[in-house]
């Protein structure tokens, strides 16, 4: 912030009315579906060669398994059928009398039968066949067995199983970690809307009733839980395996590992009707340290104030008694939660915890002189002392365990720092993984915010093909190589509701033999990019924390130099210096965000984390090289390497008098086919002073929903997904609360907010920004922003956050989020936050007079 510049806090952003719930929208018309109503013939006929060819083709596999000695199945066969991509595939349940196992890419799902020969299908598709029923036109396809090892295999399998599967060994003893899902035969109770003519007391004893029912739901739901951990167990058991870790539990499945014969694999993988996943152990790693180190100049530490923000580290551990670390540490809470290390063993024999807490207490390097520390450090340590994760141990595990021990302090500690991630290649699993997946369920459920390392390229071959050496080598240079399949964001970095931190260069740095690969600010030659699953931003945002170096020789070696590195406290568990500059890694990039989260919350302690991670997103900028990208491919790449980009700290944590922050108030708790709208005034004076200034316009939301890892994409995946659209200029208040109740019911209608005024960076679909294959929408972090000249500024700026049906149908899981919006003039110091702050001051004074703000549910 300039000097001439003066702090000021955030403003509130008006909340103008929460729009009830409607009701649901019409269907659509599905041409496919329209065209199987009139060839009933035809279509029974080809549906009806699936149902015979996939019966005689399980009576085989049921007397080859038999005949091999491999234990019983109960009646059933799993099958993959194929409907409308983006339909609701409880529909194979409820029509056909299907457990739903898991939803697929493409409108494919995984289904499990409760007989041999699929009676339920065969009644449907003779009345159908005879002019009766609709339903078998909405079921497209029975994938065909010869296709349907080879689709079961490609989709329950990880990529690098898949690689191996022809080469498994029948003798051979494997350790894997297994996804089973569960309740798939449960009809959940559906939340209806309240009827144009319902009275309130009539509802309100439906909502009583649907209450018991839910409960019912969701205690049947746990008792089939326990029943199919029971089922696993013995059949693990017969096939003379060991389940070796305890079961991550989901909404609706679990996970777990096993070790089992290669040929209880096979059977396992293809014929064991309720599993949808199957992937080798969770594992973890770090760039190694090489440079000598020094303790010179050691700076003077006063510790942090008693009330400071919590940080809780999760990693190798920390050594304890570091003189730069221990002012902030809190040794009564550390706790290790690694089975291979005694209970007691909380020390970092791994030197990387040690790092970390390092680079969240000195975010800008270990220093001189004198410095105050501004958050304490809880050490939770989840890896062993070669900074693996134990044997039967399952990430999901561990981030439960941790997040329940964080958040059981008092005060909280609210930040979980993960500097920990899958060092063998970006996460491209079909479904969320269960160690992302349990990121996002105590995100939900704790109030914390995960800060999760993007993940690194190695610098030399010792991981394969993800590393510097290796594609410089096959002729692939910086920074092309960082936008290859394999360096995208590693396990569980993917997870939609952490903070995925990236790392970019402090400076560019040379000493005419070696160089730093890139210049100031621009991507980290480690740093593993984007896109997330599902097409979401990951990472999201990006620090300064350092770079490889190369030398110039005719094959390039790949190093670790100090200059272009952060110099940071490190172990002295097995000898050297207290603090050195020898590593660089995302690892050390994410602490510098969780430091910043923890300033924000010194300043505001009552905020949620929602709103912890809505403003940090607000306060990031994409840095001055990427002006050059000036067509939507271009700008997908620095999307994809940098995300929005870099944090500020002056803006996230203070708005100033030529850049105002407006963020909304508490937590705020929105359901399916509901809609928040606020309102920004924009006073006369504001137009006026800012008439030919540039003025930017930034928005960020943040939201949480509960997940459900056997469904894909965020629609499936999340209890209730949300967006937020703004209003037209020339619209009024009320015709954009119309059109907002109307986009509530109508997710796929288009037209509803396809024309909009402001000139917004990434937009709602991945074809109408300026940015090419991305929807804001996608991800749980919604950022964009516009320019727009002072006089062009609407007399009032609104936004609307809208609720959208994901999987949770009895409106109990609703998201939470915070919403924030900022106003920044360019180019010179004006002075908006007096204006702004009175007109927004007098707007809550009307709201509140005339009690347009309701109680939220």
């Amino acid at each position: 912030m300039p000097e001439a510049q003066h702090p000021h806090e955030h403003l509130p952003l008006p909340l103008l009315v929460r729009a009830p719930k409607r009701n649901a929208p019409v269907p659509r018309r599905i041409q496919q579906y329209e065209q199987n109503l009139q060839n009933r013939a035809g279509h029974s006929h080809q549906i009806g060669e699936g149902i015979s060819r996939r019966i005689e083709r399980w009576s085989e596999i049921l007397a080859e398994r038999a005949a091999a000695g491999l234990p019983e199945l109960e009646p059933g066969m799993p099958l993959i059928l194929r409907t409308e991509p983006g339909s609701d595939i409880d529909f194979f349940r409820s029509a056909f009398q299907f457990e739903v196992v898991a939803e697929l890419e493409g409108g494919y799902a995984i289904v499990a039968s409760g007989d041999n020969d699929l009676q339920a299908l065969q009644a449907k598709l003779e009345a159908f066949a005879a002019g009766t029923g609709k339903q078998v036109a909405k079921l497209y396809e029975i994938v065909p067995d010869d296709e349907n090892v080879e689709e079961r295999l490609r989709r329950i399998l990880s990529p690098k199983l898949l690689e191996i599967w022809a080469r498994i060994d029948d003798n051979q003893t494997y350790k894997v970690q297994v996804s089973v899902s569960f309740g798939g035969s449960l009809v959940m109770p559906k939340l209806e809307a309240q009827k144009p003519d319902e009275t309130d007391e009539h509802y309100t004893d439906y909502l009583q009733r649907l209450e018991v029912r839910s409960l019912d739901y969701f205690r049947k739901l746990e008792d089939e839980k326990w029943a199919r951990q029971d089922e696993v167990e013995e059949l693990v058991g017969e096939y003379g395996g060991t389940i070796d870790s305890a079961f991550i539990e989901e909404i609706d499945s679990f996970t777990f590992l096993t070790s089992v014969s290669g040929k209880a694999l096979r059977d396992l993988v293809l014929n064991y009707k309720f599993l949808f996943g199957v992937a080798e152990p969770d594992v973890s790693g770090a760039n190694e340290a090489e440079n000598p180190g020094d303790d010179d100049d050691l700076p003077e530490v006063l510790p942090p104030e008693p009330s400071a923000a919590r940080i809780a580290v999760l990693d190798s551990g920390i050594q304890e008694g570091h003189p730069l670390i221990e002012p902030a540490l809190e040794p009564q809470h550390s706790l290790c939660l690694s089975p291979g290390c005694a209970p007691n063993d909380v020390g970092d024999a791994y030197n990387h915890g040690t790092r970390v807490a390092g680079a969240s207490l000195y975010p800008g390097g270990v220093g001189n002189g004198q410095v105050k520390l501004h958050s304490r450090i809880i050490n939770i340590k989840v890896l062993d002392n070669q900074g693996m994760i134990s044997d039967g141990q399952l990430g999901g595990d561990y981030i439960e365990e941790a997040a329940s021990h964080a958040t059981a302090l008092e005060p909280k500690a609210r930040i979980l720092n993960h500097s920990v991630a899958d060092p063998n290649g970006g996460y491209s699993g079909v479904h969320m993984s269960q160690w992302a997946a349990a990121i996002d369920r105590v995100s939900y459920e704790k109030d914390v915010l995960v800060v999760q390392a993007a993940g690194n390229i190695w610098r030399d071959t010792q991981s394969g093909n993800r590393s510097v050496t290796h594609h410089l080598a096959a002729g692939v240079g910086y920074p092309d190589y960082l936008l290859l399949d394999e360096s995208r964001v590693s396990n569980p970095a993917q997870a939609l509701q952490a903070l995925t931190v990236g790392s970019v260069c402090m400076a560019g740095w040379t000493d005419g033999i070696d160089s730093t690969f890139g210049q100031e600010h621009e991507p980290s030659a480690f740093s593993a990019t984007g896109l997330g699953m599902w097409r979401t931003v990951k990472p999201e945002v990006v620090v300064p924390s350092g770079d490889f170096v190369y030398d110039t020789g005719q094959q390039p070696s790949v190093k670790v130099r100090r200059e272009a590195s952060m110099r940071l406290p490190r172990s002295t568990h097995n000898g050297g210096t207290l603090v050195d500059a020898d590593d660089v890694g995302t690892s050390f990039a994410a602490p510098l965000v969780s430091s910043l989260a923890g300033r924000i919350l010194n300043e505001y302690p009552q905020l949620s984390m929602q709103h912890v991670r809505a403003l940090i997103g607000l306060s990031a900028r994409w840095p001055d090289w990427c002006e050059a990208a000036n067509t939507p491919e271009a700008r997908l790449k620095v999307l994809r390497h940098i995300g929005f980009g870099i944090p500020d700290f002056e803006r996230a944590i203070r708005s100033s008098d030529s850049s105002v922050t407006l963020l909304s108030g508490e937590l705020e708790n929105i359901g399916m086919r509901e809609a928040h709208l606020y309102q920004i005034p924009i006073p006369e004076t504001i137009r006026e002073i800012a008439w030919e200034r540039n003025m930017r316009i930034d928005v960020s939301m943040s939201y949480v929903a509960l997940p459900r890892a056997t469904r894909r994409q965020h629609r499936g995946y999340l209890s209730t997904w949300l967006d937020w659209v703004s209003k037209r200029q020339n619209e009024s208040i009320e015709e954009f609360r119309g059109r907002i109740l109307d986009l509530a019911e109508n997710d796929e209608d288009e037209g509803l907010f396809a024309d909009q005024d402001l000139p917004w960076t990434i937009r709602e679909r991945s074809n109408w920004g300026d940015v090419a294959g991305v929807g804001r929408n996608y991800g749980t972090l919604q950022r964009d922003w516009c320019f727009l000249k002072g006089i062009d500024l609407p007399d009032n700026l609104c936004f609307a956050v809208i609720g959208h049906k994901g999987w949770d149908k009895t409106g109990r899981y609703r998201a939470k989020y915070a919403l924030g919006v900022s106003f920044e003039c360019l180019g010179g110091e004006v002075d908006l936050y007096s204006p702004m702050h009175l007109a927004v001051e007098n707007l809550q004074v009307t709201l509140q007079a005339q009690q347009i703000v309701v109680p939220g549910n």
